[in-house]
């Protein structure tokens, strides 16, 4: 079973999400960095950091927490300004999620993260993209194995020939297609085909 460590010094916002979490993976909590430090000794598969300036810099404890790679690291944050944004995509980070993000969202982008995606929450992406005065397209925030199984969906073929077809598992193919579906705003596989096609998908 994955596991998962949440640095949270809030207790209550750690409970919960240890609630959420515990049903389908290990789950760990830390409340201070100390107690991060020792869980890392324990090689966890995913560490959830909040990001609450000034009082905790997410990106900078990235930077000082050696046995954390940036991949690994799913930061939740109230706002996301596009300077944040290329900070953490050009540090490697696994996934942002707003801290109002559904269970839904959470269990996505864990999911994505396990299969060596990433997951940008889709309103994190406005927001950034907002403050600089430009539209996102989420398109180049696919991974290339999401937007591989999404070009081949486009050609019809189904999970299991996908599958065979990239020497995937059967879920790690569904895990790329949910995480597209978050990013893209839609829900099924009909939706991203035609969010695809509206980008010209296919001819990048």
């Amino acid at each position: 079973m994955p596991l998962v460590v949440i640095f949270e010094p809030q207790t209550l916002i750690a409970q919960a999400t240890v609630f959420l979490l515990s049903r389908f993976h290990s789950t760990l909590w830390a409340a201070d960095l100390a107690t991060l430090e020792a869980l890392l000794a324990q090689k966890p598969d995913i560490v959830l950091l909040p990001h609450r300036p000034p009082d905790f810099q997410a990106l900078t404890c990235l930077g000082n927490l050696r046995l954390l790679h940036p991949s690994q690291a799913l930061i939740t944050v109230d706002a996301c300004g596009p300077d944040f944004l290329c900070d953490a995509l050009d540090l490697g980070l696994g996934g942002l999620l707003t801290t109002t993000a559904t269970p839904e969202q959470l269990y996505c982008a864990i999911r994505s993260l396990l299969a060596g995606g990433q997951f940008i929450q889709p309103e994190l992406l406005r927001q950034a993209f907002s403050a600089r005065g430009t539209a996102p397209n989420p398109i180049t925030l696919l991974s290339s194995r999401e937007v591989a199984v999404l070009r081949a969906a486009m050609q019809g073929r189904s999970n299991r020939e996908m599958a065979a077809a990239m020497n995937l598992s059967i879920s790690t193919v569904k895990s790329h297609l949910r995480s597209a579906y978050q990013k893209l705003g839609v829900t099924d596989r009909a939706a991203a085909c035609a969010k695809a096609l509206e980008w010209n998908l296919l001819d990048s």
